[in-house]
């Protein structure tokens, strides 16, 4: 019987270089590459959500297992303001403070990786990424008999290596080796106070600021045949 609004208004600019550039070691007529650059990208999130909900003053006037046109009718409903405790039904806000917050994201990175022919069978493809990673979530109010404003704060530094192995075999048949770390970080909504309601798991999902990043190690190994 109640009805919610949710507003929000994101905006994410992003700027990012690549270079590349081809090169000859100690004379050797193989090609060596290197490749670098940046990103800069910032998010910024505006959010804020609205609960309208009806509520039972005093005895309810009907019974509420009854089909929802019976209880939703307008004769079940207060309107007069001059008598304050009259029973019956009526709209209430159920709007809390932490049902709206503030946010930006700022992530810094660049990169650095060199592919290197060993022989003409064997190259090897390897580097490294740096990310500086700013989080600021606002305007939020600790769940106290007084509350408080807070902020969610993350501000980290990473770096994320890669290689990757190949030996050709033949023409059509290749063998790879390779490694690299990623990184998972949690969303606005899982590290922020705002809770809402699941409805198909009839649960109350809320985010938290103590959520940690996750980092992945990837190892892979595989045989590639081409046949054509």
């Amino acid at each position: 019987s109640g009805r919610l609004w949710l507003n929000m208004n994101e905006r994410i600019y992003d700027y990012k270089v690549d270079l590349e550039h081809n090169f000859h070691l100690f004379s050797s007529e193989k090609t060596w590459k290197i490749k670098f650059g940046g990103l800069y990208e910032r998010k910024f999130r505006e959010f804020g959500s609205r609960l309208i909900g009806v509520v039972a003053l005093g005895t309810p006037p009907v019974d509420l297992y009854d089909p929802i046109e019976v209880i939703m009718d307008k004769e079940n409903f207060y309107i007069d303001e001059t008598r304050p405790y009259q029973h019956g039904l009526s709209y209430n806000d159920y709007t809390r403070k932490k049902d709206s917050y503030n946010a930006h994201d700022i992530l810094q990175a660049g990169y650095l990786s060199l592919s290197i022919p060993i022989t003409g069978k064997i190259n090897i493809n390897g580097g490294v990424r740096v990310e500086k990673f700013n989080r600021l979530i606002t305007d939020f109010y600790e769940p106290t008999p007084t509350p408080e404003l807070f902020d969610i704060v993350r501000d980290t530094v990473d770096f994320f290596p890669s290689v990757n192995v190949t030996y050709n075999i033949t023409n059509k048949h290749v063998l790879r080796a390779s490694y690299g770390k990623t990184i998972n970080r949690p969303e606005f909504r899982e590290m922020s106070n705002f809770d809402y309601q699941d409805f198909e798991m009839f649960a109350l999902v809320h985010g938290t600021d103590t959520l940690d990043n996750a980092y992945i190690q990837n190892y892979d190994v595989r045989y590639e045949w081409y046949p054509n």
